[in-house]
């Protein structure tokens, strides 16, 4: 059975500030100048990171060189099927998530926290009756 996980936008504030300095950390040894998030769950996530460590928000995965790091970022790593297809198309990212689950096909270089396979996250955006969360782009 399902469990659900209601997220307020008081607890995504806090999950943010963490994550921010986790990322902050860790880009110290690997910069970066660019960040990324899939449409609908990474996009405020990219969004909130572009503006608090100073990157560049790029709206087309592809749209940068090559060999120029890109941080990945998204909600949550459920299957690992969107970030492995982001992957196949460049594979020089820092992957970040809030989430991850345990069934994932990716390991996220960065993530908040594990939650157990059958617990849906509900962010507070987003209706109760959220379809599936895999898709790509």
């Amino acid at each position: 059975m399902v469990k659900k996980r209601y997220i307020t936008y008081t607890e995504f504030g806090n999950l943010m500030n963490r994550f921010v300095d986790k990322i902050k950390d860790y880009i110290q040894t690997n910069p970066v100048k660019y960040v990324y998030g899939p449409p609908r769950g990474g996009l405020p996530i990219a969004t909130h990171i572009s503006h608090h460590l100073n990157l560049e928000l790029i709206v087309t995965f592809t749209m940068t060189q090559q060999s120029t790091p890109i941080l990945l970022v998204d909600d949550v790593c459920d299957s690992g099927r969107t970030i492995r297809q982001l992957l196949e198309l460049r594979s020089n990212c820092i992957v970040a998530t809030l989430f991850k689950k345990p069934r994932s096909i990716i390991e996220p270089n960065i993530y908040l926290e594990e939650v157990a396979d059958d617990t849906w996250l509900v962010f507070p955006w987003e209706k109760d009756d959220t379809p599936d969360k895999d898709y790509f782009l």
